[in-house]
């Protein structure tokens, strides 16, 4: 009999459900909490993650994505009232989450009929189970995760920071836009480059504190996302990782941080408000950022960083792949005229530039296209879009003599993909596409993460591969006519990593390193002073 293992760290792409894991993530958290006053946040996120409760909700969540059948109305029916009689059902969770989810919406559809559809899953016309019992504590805590959904289920527009509607009163709009979120930093700076960070487990702050101690960078530069929807509490999750980890090795450093899709999954005001503050507060006032994108450009003009936000249209782009297939997210039209002014002022100079995205410009297992979505410019046939983003492409192929290397997250390996594998109208190929997106998200190794599916790019050759550490997880599993079972075993997990960009006389070295995953069996981070477990060299290059 076929039986399905779901791992119990799960990533939603529908932002809906992004939300509930978030909201359940935050009931539960708050519960651990006032148990344990004296625990710190990470550790009770960390231990959240072994609560029945979001195991319950991210069984119901990967399922979803599964596209696989949901618990019927009788389903519902029949373990509420098991429940009532005061039954113990090994599975209530799997079930109310289900359920509850199912009443949150009804609630938002019932108040904002405009929302019905949108984003939201599992929802029948007539599916209305009678009630859980509302005195059950755990039925009170689902009841709690409702309330908190609900809070955000209308989370649009977006605080997004428009360059143009910064522009001082008689200030040259052109002047402003090429000074606007640019900064100054060493000839000599080292760069770590973090993707997918945002977990606010135990596991991350270890290895922030590795990259540290033993590589020294002097500034942080993260690609996106922060789990789950990038609520309020996940935000602060992700600031104190960076906190704890500061105040634990006593070296901090200016973190830069654009947005992934998760953080506007909650529309995006937790990270405007609340990250970019972060180096201010951290005591690099110099390095106050100002906006989801920055260029961060060395004091002789030869080497910038330049990010953009690919995260701000991606919740629009998955909308748009449920109505018309696949469908890349892309750059405010402001946002790419002032990527292509600090391209273009860069050109004059002879400067080099690493671009940065949380968005793939090309992947070897993700459809980002369906190839008629896009206006291609490119030498390469249109067959080819399914694994390219296009949008990207049209606003940065024009520069690809001046780009060293292009580095991106949303998928949780690490790949080194084929150097000159992408050509521009000119035939001048994009010298080395870099996937770093294994820095925090729990990867499991049966989702098959260095899978191939299309034809067009290809990884290295040798090809470079993180390793992986067995964790012991309480997992669940599903079996064909029989309810979800919740079992104990050690399964295989993507090793963490990070990429450190080092200047090496005339030469810009890159680095690639990985740290042993360990959540959520690690709760408790080591004494103050002690050495974090040495990270080990995946590979290295000249940019």
């Amino acid at each position: 009999m076929e039986t399905t293992l779901y791992s119990p760290f799960v990533r939603a792409s529908n932002p809906a459900l992004a939300r509930w894991q978030s909201a359940v993530m935050s009931v539960v958290s708050k519960r651990i909490q006032s148990e344990n006053p004296d625990m710190l946040p990470h550790e009770v996120r960390t231990l959240a993650l072994q609560d029945d409760m979001i195991a319950g909700t991210n069984l119901h969540v990967q399922r979803a994505a599964d596209k696989l059948p949901s618990p019927t109305h009788e389903e519902l029916e029949f373990v509420s009232q098991l429940h009532q009689t005061g039954a113990s059902h090994p599975h209530i969770h799997y079930y109310a989450s289900h359920y509850f989810y199912r009443q949150a919406v009804l609630n938002v559809v019932r108040n904002n009929p405009e929302q019905a559809g949108f984003g939201f899953t599992d929802l029948g016309v007539n599916d209305k189970p009678s009630s859980f019992p509302d005195t059950d504590s755990n039925i009170q805590q689902w009841i709690l995760a409702g309330a908190e959904w609900e809070a955000y289920a209308n989370p649009y527009p977006s605080p997004y920071i428009d360059w143009v509607n910064k522009v001082p009163i008689n200030v040259d709009k052109n002047t402003f836009k090429k000074t606007f979120s640019v900064y100054t930093i060493p000839d000599n700076a080292k760069v770590a480059i973090l993707g997918d960070f945002g977990t606010g487990l135990t596991d991350g702050i270890l290895m922030l504190m590795s990259l540290l101690i033993n590589q020294k960078p002097d500034i942080i530069i993260h690609l996106g996302d922060i789990y789950y929807a990038g609520m309020n509490s996940e935000v602060d999750a992700y600031i104190n990782m960076f906190t704890e980890a500061f105040k634990r090795t006593g070296k901090a450093v200016p973190v830069f941080s654009i947005p992934g899709n998760h953080e506007y999954m909650s529309g995006g005001e937790p990270f405007f408000t609340k990250v970019l503050k972060m180096n201010a507060a951290n005591g690099f006032p110099q390095y106050a950022q100002a906006a989801s994108y920055f260029c961060l450009r060395n004091q002789s003009g030869t080497l910038q960083y330049l990010s953009m936000d690919t995260g701000l249209n991606s919740v629009d782009a998955w909308v748009a792949t449920q109505l018309q297939g696949a469908y890349s997210p892309w750059l405010w039209f402001s946002e790419a005229d002032w990527c292509q002014d600090k391209l273009e002022t860069f050109k004059q100079s002879g400067g080099k530039t690493i671009l940065l995205s949380h968005h793939q410009l090309y992947s070897v297992s993700s459809e980002i296209n369906d190839g008629e979505n896009v206006v291609y410019v490119g030498s390469a046939p249109k067959s080819n879009m399914d694994y390219l983003n296009g949008n990207l492409f049209n606003v940065f192929s024009p520069y690809f003599d001046q780009v060293l290397a292009w580095y991106w997250g949303h998928e949780h390996i690490l790949a080194i993909y084929r150097n000159n594998e992408l050509l521009n109208a000119n035939n001048i190929p994009l010298k080395k596409g870099r996937l770093v997106g294994n820095s925090g998200y729990e990867q499991w190794d049966k989702d098959g993460g260095y899978a191939v599916k299309g034809d067009r790019f290809h990884y290295a050759s040798p090809m470079v591969q993180v390793g992986i550490t067995p964790v012991n997880w309480t997992q669940w599993i599903t079996v064909p006519n029989l309810p979800p079972q919740k079992v104990t075993r050690t399964s295989e997990f993507f090793n963490h990593g990070w990429a450190v960009l080092t200047h090496q006389g005339s030469n810009l070295q890159a680095s690639y390193w990985s740290f042993p995953v360990g959540s959520p069996d690690i709760t408790t981070l080591p004494p103050v002073g002690n050495v974090p477990p040495p990270t080990s060299l995946n590979f290295s290059e000249n940019l």
